[in-house]
């Protein structure tokens, strides 16, 4: 390697070391991502396990004589995660190298020091810097759609939308695998499946947001105190989300509004903030219990940056910027979706 290109990495490096790469792609477009960012879970392992308490372990009252049911009772499922990997390429041509420093890249290469030539050098880091935050912006961007998408491919880490579903395969547990509750649930009228999330759609026709309807998409997500706190809306659901809640006991979230995202209202009664998120299809509310739904982030590959090298088949300095990640839920019935929601 080049002399030069070691200075380049300490250089950056220096300048965009994990603990600062991670906060600057704190997501300000992108709710959903930012708060998961700041609930994130950092661990290593593959796979992830994802094990989920389906059953419960024989009891009941009885006498002095006994007997006691000690059949054991298979009260675990355990499904798995595979990690996923996203990557933004930084790259500075030869043509914009030349523009701003008069050297090309193999005379910038021959340079012993970039301290021989303070004005150029300054340059290249400022060349370095303007590359850096658009990758940094790039990924957020990447990591937001990934987050969102209906149907993540093969290489794509789980989705919101993925695992709030009443059909899709999740952790490798099919969603019918686990069986029923034994009670009926609010929104569907009848037994739900344990490992679906709770889903109250009108089969692709857009209607207005009903209170009753969104009402029992979060008491179906309720059990006790493990309750929903966050909404996650599309363009249209939060406006009608707006209109609904007029005259009921609301109020902004004063620390989410801190962090930029001043479109966000929390429904006093069920504790659940709303927010306008930009990614969220237009005309879906999301309901999400952030304590069985976490990003986890692989510590080995926590947002870092590979080094600047010189490849062989084009006039230009690359690197990237990688992360390793997953979605990870260990209980969907926790999470919900009023879907088809329109002013």
């Amino acid at each position: 390697m080049a002399v030069v290109l070691n200075q380049l990495n300490i250089a950056t490096e220096q300048a965009y070391d994990s603990s600062i790469l991670n906060t600057e792609l704190l997501s300000q477009d992108c709710v959903a991502l930012r708060m998961l960012q700041d609930n994130a879970v950092r661990r290593e392992g593959n796979p992830i396990k994802v094990k989920v308490r389906h059953k419960r372990n024989n009891g009941g009252a009885y006498t002095g004589f006994g007997p006691f049911d000690t059949t054991k009772v298979e009260q675990l499922a355990e499904g798995s995660l595979n990690w996923k990997n996203y990557y933004v390429d930084v790259t500075m041509d030869e043509d914009t190298i030349i523009e701003n420093t008069s050297m090309n890249i193999k005379q910038l290469m021959g340079v012993k020091s970039l301290k021989s030539l303070p004005a150029k050098g300054k340059a290249i880091i400022n060349l370095i810097g303007v590359a850096m935050s658009g990758a940094i912006e790039d990924m957020k961007h990447l990591l937001a759609t990934a987050l969102w998408q209906t149907t993540p491919g093969a290489l794509d880490m789980e989705s919101i939308p993925n695992i709030v579903n009443m059909t899709s395969t999740y952790a490798s547990i099919a969603n019918t695998a686990l069986g029923t509750f034994d009670y009926d649930g609010l929104t569907s009228g009848s037994q739900d499946n344990i490992w679906a999330g709770r889903v109250d759609s009108n089969s692709g026709t857009n209607r207005s947001l009903d209170e009753e309807v969104l009402q029992k998409v979060i008491d179906d997500c309720s059990i006790g105190a493990d309750v929903p706190k966050w909404g996650f809306c599309g363009r249209d659901a939060y406006r009608a989300l707006t209109l609904l809640l007029e005259g009921a006991k609301t109020r902004p979230n004063a620390s989410v509004s801190e962090i930029g995202f001043t479109k966000n209202i929390e429904w006093v009664d069920y504790g659940v903030t709303f927010f306008r998120d930009e990614y969220c299809d237009k005309n879906e509310i999301y309901i999400i219990n952030p304590k069985h739904m976490k990003l986890f982030f692989h510590p080995a590959l926590d947002m870092e940056f590979s080094g600047f090298k010189e490849p062989t088949n084009q006039p230009a300095i690359t690197g990237q910027l990688k992360v390793k990640l997953q979605l990870w839920c260990d209980d969907r019935a926790k999470q919900g979706l009023c879907d088809d929601v329109t002013v």
